[in-house]
């Protein structure tokens, strides 16, 4: 799970081609600062995402469901499910670039 959770966030432009508004929102990630995250740092990142937003971004990138079967499981709207995975990518951009920050002010 934790590899698949890196090599994603590594590539940072796995996008499925239902998945249109997603290719709008990818920014580029330092992938420096990505190859220096160990397995234990990723593991923190994705803990810090709300519980229901973790567990959909899980569910989409590491288990590879897609928003329909997603829904379905958590009994939410497929538009839900696409707002969380949305969200979690927002926020891990966020603290890595965070990261990667702090890493430039050394």
């Amino acid at each position: 799970m934790i590899n698949t959770a890196i090599n994603f966030l590594r590539t940072n432009k796995i996008i499925y081609a239902s998945d249109e508004s997603a290719i709008a929102e990818e920014a580029a990630i330092e992938t420096s600062i990505i190859q220096k995250l160990d397995a234990e740092e990723l593991r923190s990142l994705i803990r810090q995402l709300p519980k229901a937003t973790q567990l959909v971004f899980n569910l989409y990138t590491v288990d590879a469901f897609n928003h329909r079967e997603i829904a379905e499981m958590l009994g939410i709207s497929e538009g839900t499910s696409k707002w969380h995975l949305s969200e979690a990518r927002k926020q891990l951009r966020k603290s890595i670039e965070s990261l990667q920050k702090n890493e430039w002010e050394f």
